[in-house]
């Protein structure tokens, strides 16, 4: 699979995607939040297990384009189309189907739900992964995307 969007971010804790409710349950994932000790990072949590970008890599108040692609049992993070702190050993990666909706911006956790503060543009969540090549191409800014 691969998700990435361009972000915009205000904040540090931020959600981009998230489904399911729950810390470290099987099924349940989010997008966004910043990996353990890395600041200004974007990460995949699953299992509460967080597989990010590389430390100060997605600054606030920039757009910056962001993907995560799972590959086999490989996830590749990238930032500006480039590789950012990875490959990522995924041998426990739970399957990120469930019957929670999908949201987008924020995650269910309804004592903390974490909205997304900042602007999100051109999201993409594919069931199969891109190419080096095609995450590179899609990080290609698309014209004007605000201030």
């Amino acid at each position: 699979f691969t998700i990435m969007a361009w972000v915009w971010r205000e904040k540090n804790s931020t959600i981009i995607l998230s489904k399911g409710n729950g810390f470290g349950e099987p099924a349940t994932w989010s997008f966004g939040w910043a990996g353990k000790g890395k600041s200004d990072s974007v990460s995949l949590r699953n299992l509460n297990v967080f597989h990010s970008t590389a430390a100060f890599s997605v600054p606030l108040k920039k757009w910056v384009h962001v993907a995560f692609v799972r590959r086999g049992r490989k996830g590749l993070t990238y930032v500006n189309g480039k590789p950012s702190d990875g490959p990522h050993d995924l041998p426990a990666l739970a399957p990120l189907v469930n019957d929670q909706p999908l949201r987008i911006g924020r995650r269910a956790h309804e004592p903390n739900p974490v909205y997304f503060q900042g602007k999100l543009a051109h999201l993409r969540l594919l069931p199969h992964a891109l190419s080096a090549e095609e995450v590179q191409a899609a990080a290609q800014p698309p014209g004007k995307l605000g201030k």
